[in-house]
């Protein structure tokens, strides 16, 4: 604390003292002539206590136009955030594919879809024609095709999906594009392009070698059984309940 200047009263004496950025004037009347003393405290802010709460109230402000005007208040504006949790750790490199470097997946999937209305629409003869279509699509697509195989109306894949392709974009692009190709290819006379729907059911590496085989095996599996029958038992196999929708897959 620093004692300030006296100065006199006309009752007695003033005394001014100042207190940690706050300056507290304490005056005190002496009694004179009959007259009670008076004690009067005032309280004031100094220039560096105001430069302070300005500071203060600026940063308060600026948190609050970064806040949304609408939605939660618990989301802040993007910017924001990153000031506070800092830059990403591979951010700075400067090179976007170093994010992935370092990262290893196996994402085995089988995928079964079927002709529309489950038509037997895809000839024995020329089937190997539409599945070698489909192998040269995922080459361009950059997708590991392990094994594929059709027979009569629908269609096996086991696929290892890279993380950034999602798999109904990928079963997408399979059925338009060889809808296009083979509608009005002289192979495939009866051709009318794929049902809306798909299954895919995941596998694990050790599972890898049997699902090629089933795959492999489409011909003499569908002596004995229907798509109908193969179809309910992936699902439940893969902890799937068969509804009615699975019937129009």
């Amino acid at each position: 604390m620093r004692p300030s200047a006296r100065e006199r009263h006309p009752l007695g004496m003033h005394i001014s003292i100042v207190a940690t950025h706050r300056k507290i004037n304490l005056a005190v009347n002496i009694k004179r002539g009959g007259v009670a003393a008076h004690i009067a405290v005032a309280v004031r802010e100094c220039k560096p206590c105001r430069a302070a709460v300005a500071e203060r109230d600026g940063r308060h402000a600026a948190v609050a136009a970064a806040e949304p005007q609408s939605g939660s208040r618990l989301m802040l504006a993007d910017g924001f955030i990153r000031r506070m949790v800092g830059p990403h750790p591979r951010a700075s490199q400067g090179d976007a594919a170093n994010i992935s470097v370092m990262s290893y997946t196996k994402n085995y999937q089988h995928i079964v879809f079927a002709t529309k209305y489950r038509r037997t629409t895809i000839p024995e003869a020329s089937k190997r024609i539409m599945l070698k279509f489909i192998h040269e699509l995922c080459i361009r697509q950059g997708w590991y095709l392990v094994r594929i195989n059709a027979c009569r109306n629908h269609v096996h894949m086991l696929v290892d999906v890279p993380p950034t392709v999602l798999i109904p974009d990928m079963v997408k692009l399979i059925k338009v594009r060889t809808s296009q190709t083979f509608q009005r290819h002289a192979a495939f006379p009866d051709f009318e392009g794929w049902g809306k729907s798909y299954g895919a059911f995941s596998v694990s590496h050790f599972d890898r070698q049997t699902v090629i085989d089933y795959i492999a095996g489409q011909e003499a599996h569908h002596l004995a059984h229907t798509f109908d029958s193969e179809l309910e038992s992936l699902l439940i196999e893969n902890g799937i309940v068969p509804d009615g929708y699975a019937g129009r897959l």
